[in-house]
């Protein structure tokens, strides 16, 4: 089955790699029309049939989700390489020249390096050897988020406000989502894929 990238900034790089996140969510785009909303939350996993359903009325948008049950995953993640192909596209590496993730590297490491490269202009042949399988894409708010799946998205104890809020891993990744999307963005409650997924190999 062909692998398809998934992008996680260098914190949930951590955690995926620890086994502390197993869920991501990513916004639906574009978001739900009035007639996909009967089907937003739908409590059970989805099956084929339920995907399905997301064919769009007239004058509706068709919405797909990117990742699905099933799915391999490679994760792309902020790299460098050696200071010679600093004026080079990543397509014009070849391949086999060391990859170094800021991930694994200290700020003093990092200096040895090449030039800081998004993860989204990563190769294949560049992301780390681990892989992962998608379990279960559903949509959702982004507000239903439980305390629990906070946790799951890798909120961590020292992160979330504990003793302070009612539910200080929901508030956690509710402040996140804002550093990320922009002020106002949890309160605007979009459309998100939950999507849940295990590591495959060591």
């Amino acid at each position: 089955m062909p692998e398809k990238p998934i992008l996680f900034s260098t914190p949930m790089v951590r955690a995926v790699l620890a086994g502390t996140k197993t869920v991501t969510r990513r916004l639906i785009k574009p978001q739900p029309d009035h007639c996909h909303r009967d089907i937003i939350g739908k409590p059970k996993p989805w099956s084929s049939a339920d995907y399905e359903r997301l064919i769009p009325q007239a004058g509706d948008r068709e919405i797909k989700p990117r990742y699905q049950p099933g799915d391999i995953l490679r994760v792309n993640e902020v790299w460098r390489t050696w200071k010679e192909w600093d004026d080079h596209k990543p397509s014009e590496i070849p391949e086999g020249q060391p990859i170094f993730y800021d991930t694994d590297e200290s700020e003093q490491e990092r200096k040895a390096y090449g030039r800081y490269r998004q993860a989204r202009y990563m190769c294949a042949w560049m992301s780390r050897p681990e892989r992962f399988e998608v379990l279960d894409s559903r949509p959702e708010g982004v507000q239903d988020i439980t305390e629990e799946d906070a946790i799951r998205e890798g909120i961590t104890g020292d992160e979330a406000l504990v003793g302070q809020v009612a539910n200080p891993f929901r508030t956690a990744f509710a402040i996140l989502w804002d550093s990320i999307h922009g002020a106002g963005a949890w309160a605007a409650n979009p459309f998100v894929w939950r999507i849940s997924f295990r590591r495959l190999n060591a």
